[in-house]
């Protein structure tokens, strides 16, 4: 964790208002002549007494007190005892009045409104302070609290969310309105209600950087969820990461005043100027990097990291001989560090080797400036990265006198010690319930062990955690412990222990759940699967121990396995959880052989019932519409039923009342109806007048249907979007058009027009099958911004396709653009609407309509599609080719773990060792070569224009297609089906169809799984 640096904290002890301000500053050298305050008494006698009287819960006698410092501190000018007196006198009337919350708030504004220089911004912090406090007790209030109109300004319990957000910000910025004095004044006139720490006063020398860092911090925050402006402030500019000198005059504006993200900027750039000049440069780096951090966070520019990174050398170049660029240093290695935990060994060697570089520059840090916070933050971070760590997963169940292995997660080990042990499986369960953490390592330790080895594991100096597989070696019948650490004695302290239980058995079983509750078990040889005869399986389950207050494990019924390995656990009259112990017993020769293994995971046993189906009566309604106003007449139409889930029968000549209540679910009215011979009813109701409008029902107790009831206008016009038409790419301007139209067929011109573009990606569906992993893309908005509707009711959002950079080309990503717009017509009425469009590096689809399994019997014609990427079609020419699959000989047995991305085996000792086991990718079918080519086809998609007979034309397109000659002489397997074209810029398209097949005797399939790559 990174090390805090010094603090300064002002005392409020405003119970669930105000939270401590906490600060972090530095030193600054001002030219300014400073303001001079005189601090006065610290009435030390009287904040005694009232501390006194607090402990012994004497509250109003402790708030007289207070109000006589107070009255004390106003007369004589004393700004520190006077907030102080404030901060207290809340914190009092709070515990003894109802609603002081409120109370204390509108005495905060009074106090503020008469306050001078300086008291006058500490109060207007603390009101911005207190609001939000406010805000986050009640959030769940606000959020579902609609802007309110013809509401009390004054009481805060009626504020919308945006009202109370406009008042911090206000209360924020008033704060920081006498920026002149602010800087002049030097932050000691509040040391009285300051809690400093050691060199804490080098952070925050005035009160301006006090209040303005308080402003930032809440800046920062974008929690609070309102309606965002078209026109909203993002930082989109390449200038906030600019050096101190070029940021600090850059033009930063915005319309959103409702943007903190805005203020945040803005305040920063004005801490920047104010300290630019400054001997010392302390204060000047602290808040650049607060600067860059945020800019990164919240920027939407594509390549923020590199700028970032680019800014913070930048920085640290630029202050190098002072130790405070030990902080920037640090920054950066944290950066490096941040990278590197990026590192995906089974994806590349991308950011591998960040962690050493994020290394040896803490290493430098530490070594050129030990003293500094820089300094002790890195040697938090290097020990970080140079940490020990380690885990493994054995094989729950292993064959007896048989290799097996173990899946083992290292970071910055070189060699693991593994110790196996025998242990009676009834010790083991008696001393995992009572031991944990280093006693049960002990504990294992007492066992006399039955194998040790070390095994020298793969390291290359990355500082990365790495997996690979190590050999377990034959173990004979029984239950195990396995050891693994990083040290030979299995020390747990300062190293890394890890340990598992395995068995090691031939049996293996399988089970299913009957409908009467009992449980069928089938015992198994687990190498041959034949049914294994004679063992038996003793039930235990879960009993609670009142006297010892735990759960023991009690013996239950036992069972014997028949010649099919079979045996039944029948139903029970209560609920339980069992787990069963099995033991075969048998003879080879003159050996006589116990094999035993124990469930670790327990059935779930509880009691059956079945009842008689019966039928019941239920009720379908229908309206003429879901929305009404009031006054307004409701039809209705319903049927019954009689049901039992399965049969139904309509019930004709029913009788019924059918009520209509109110959303407060007070009955309106009802009326009394019978079905007639086909089971309906019909009626009408009156939407209620004068009442709370919304969600109101029609019920006659066997359904209910629910209707809306509002004060509502019908719409009087509609906004859609045109169909995007022919090829475009990444990085290209895209226009789309929308059209606002009224109903009775007019243009709605001059309205108004807010939109947002949105991107998010997606990647081929058979990514994950060839990488073994997906690709991610975070959202983001890219443009957004206010037009107006022509004489036509047209208007155009234009955008440049931006790609994800962060993203390589080779992933073959389609980015998808959502294009929102909300248009407003001159008499306030607003409709939405959204259209999409894709967008790839190649601009042109192409895809086969072959279905993922074929019969050997098809003979259909499968299309071969060419559409541009929002999916219109587009003209195209070029290649299909299908190919037979070389499989692997046999099925593999997959692993119970991730793939390593280590292996200390070779490909010849591991197939050895474990011949049924895969060791690489032998399933993943793609990464099978190609073998014969057994289907070439040219196909050419076309767009022709066909006269009519009314004189004008009409475009006709048409698909080529692919038909499958002589399927049933093909051989059974898997097969890929490659499409090749060109797009209209000439870049190559590719479109790859293959998935495993699940041939029968009868049946042949070709099998296909869509996906596009060039």
């Amino acid at each position: 964790m990174k090390l805090k640096k010094s603090f300064l904290i002002l005392v409020l002890a405003i119970a669930s208002i105000l939270g401590a301000i906490t600060v972090t500053a530095y030193q600054t050298s001002n030219k300014q002549s400073m303001l001079i305050f005189p601090k006065g008494s610290t009435y030390e006698k009287e904040w005694a007494k009232v501390d006194s009287l607090t402990k012994k819960g004497l509250t109003k006698s402790a708030l007289d007190v207070v109000n006589g410092i107070y009255a004390k501190a106003k007369i004589e000018s004393n700004s520190s005892q006077f907030v102080k007196a404030i901060i207290h006198r809340m914190k009092f009337e709070q515990y003894m009045e109802e609603y002081s919350l409120v109370k204390a708030l509108n005495k905060l504004n009074e106090e503020a409104k008469e306050a001078k220089f300086p008291v006058k911004p500490i109060l207007q912090s603390m009101i911005a302070e207190s609001y939000w406090n406010y805000y986050e007790q009640n959030r769940w209030n606000f959020y579902n609290r609609t802007e309110a109109v013809n509401f009390d300004n004054e009481d805060i319990t009626t504020w919308d969310l945006k009202t109370i957000f406009n008042q911090v910000i206000k209360n924020h910025q008033a704060a920081l309105a006498n920026s002149d004095s602010l800087k002049r004044t030097p932050l000691n006139i509040y040391d009285d209600i300051l809690v400093k720490y050691t060199n804490g006063r080098k952070f925050r020398p005035t009160l301006y950087d006090f209040i303005a860092h308080r402003a930032v911090d809440f800046y920062m925050n974008e929690e609070p969820n309102i309606t965002r402006p078209a026109y909203k402030f993002e930082l989109n500019s390449e200038s906030y990461f600019w050096n101190v000198d070029d940021f600090s005059k850059i033009n930063i504006e915005s319309k959103d005043t409702l943007s903190l993200k805005f203020y945040a900027i803005q305040t920063l750039q004005n801490l920047v100027r104010f300290h630019l000049n400054d001997e010392n440069p302390q204060a000047l780096i602290d808040i650049d990097l607060k600067r860059l951090k945020f800019v990164r966070t919240n920027s939407i520019s594509e390549i923020k990291d590199s700028l970032y990174l680019e800014a913070l050398q930048n920085l640290e170049k630029r202050f190098a001989n002072h130790p405070s660029s030990a902080e920037v240093s640090y920054e950066i290695a944290s950066l490096y560090s941040e990278k590197g935990n990026k590192y995906a060994p089974l994806q590349g060697d991308e950011n591998k080797w960040m962690k050493k570089q994020a290394l040896e520059l803490c290493e430098s840090i530490i070594q050129k400036y030990p003293a500094t916070d820089g300094a002790k933050n890195a040697a938090v971070l290097k020990a970080q990265i140079t940490a020990h760590d380690l885990d493994f997963i054995a094989e729950k169940i292993s064959l007896p006198l048989k290799p097996s292995r173990a899946s083992v997660t290292y970071k910055n080990l070189k060699t693991v010690y593994v110790r196996i042990a025998a242990m009676d499986i009834d010790k083991y369960n008696k001393t995992i319930d009572r031991l944990y953490g280093e006693k049960l390592i002990e504990e294992y330790l007492k066992l006399k062990p039955t194998k040790e080895f070390a095994v020298e594991l793969p390291a290359d100096g990355d500082y990365q955690s790495h997996t690979t597989e190590i050999k377990i070696p034959e173990l004979g019948f029984g239950h195990y412990i396995i050891l693994m650490g990083s040290d030979k004695t299995f020390s747990y302290k300062n190293n890394g222990v890890a340990y598992s239980a395995t068995w090691v058995s031939n049996i293996s079983y399988v089970n299913r759940r009957m409908e009467n509750g009992s449980y069928d078990f089938y015992v198994q040889n687990r190498l041959s699967g034949e049914p294994l005869k004679g063992v038996t399986a003793q039930l235990y389950y879960e009993k609670y121990n009142y006297t010892f207050r735990k759960y023991e494990y009690v013996k239950a019924e036992k069972f014997t396995s028949d010649e099919n390995g079979y045996f039944n656990v029948p139903p029970t009259n209560d609920y339980r959880n069992f787990s069963i112990d099995f033991t075969y017993k048998y003879t080879i020769g003159s050996l006589s052989i116990t094999d035993k293994l124990q469930t670790d995971n327990g059935v779930y046993q509880y009691r059956s019932y079945k009842e008689d189906k019966r039928k019941y009566p239920k009720t379908f309604f229908f309206l003429d519409r879901a929305i009404y106003r009031p006054g307004q007449t409701v039809y209705f139409k319903g049927i019954m039923i009689n049901t039992d889930g399965e049969t139904n029968e309509i019930m004709p000549n029913t009788y019924t009342t059918v009520t209509f209540y109110d959303v407060n679910y007070q009955k309106v009215a009802d009326v009394n109806l019978t079905t007639n011979e086909y089971g309906t009813f019909n009626g009408t109701f009156t939407t209620p007048m004068g009442v709370l409008n919304g969600q109101m029902s029609i019920t006659n107790g066997s359904g209910t249907t629910y209707l809306s009831v509002e004060e509502y206008k019908r719409p009087k016009f509609e906004v859609t979007f045109k169909p995007v038409e022919g090829s475009y790419r990444l990085n290209e301007n895209i226009k789309v058009t929308g059209i606002a139209k009224a109903f009775s067929g007019a243009s709605i011109d001059g309205a108004e027009v807010k939109y947002r573009v949105v991107r998010n990606a997606s990647f081929p569906s058979w990514w994950y099958w060839w990488r073994g992993y997906y690709p991610t893309s975070a959202q983001m908005e890219i443009a957004n911004g206010s037009l107006t509707s022509n004489d036509t009711g047209a208007f155009f959002v234009d955008f440049k396709a931006l790609p994800d950079l962060s993203i390589p080309k080779s992933y073959q990503p389609t980015y998808n653009y959502t294009v929102y717009a909300d248009v407003t017509d001159i008499n306030g009425e607003t409709h939405s609407s959204q259209t999409y469009i894709s967008a790839a590096y190649t601009a042109l689809n192409l895809s086969v309509n072959i279905p993922n399994m074929l019969e050997k019997e098809n003979t259909d014609a499968f299309a071969i599609y060419s559409t541009n990427m929002s999916g219109q079609f587009e003209k195209a020419s070029g290649k299909v080719s299908i190919y037979k699959l070389k499989e692997p000989e046999k099925t593999y047995r997959e692993r119970g773990w991730s793939k390593p991305d280590k292996y200390l085996m070779s490909k010849e000792e591991f197939e050895q060792l474990y011949p049924d086991d895969e060791y690489k990718d032998e399933n993943n079918m793609y990464k099978w070569e190609k073998a014969e080519k057994v289907y070439e086809k040219n196909f050419n998609n076309t767009s022709t224009l066909v006269p009519l007979k009314t004189g004008v034309s009409t475009k006709v397109n048409s698909n080529d297609s692919v038909k499958l000659v002589n399927l049933k002489l093909w051989k059974q397997g898997v097969y890929v089906m490659e499409a090749f074209s060109k797009d209209a810029y000439g870049e190559e398209v590719k479109d790859v169809n293959t998935s495993p097949s699940i041939p029968t005797q009868v049946k042949k399939f070709l099998t296909k799984s869509t996906g596009s790559i060039s």
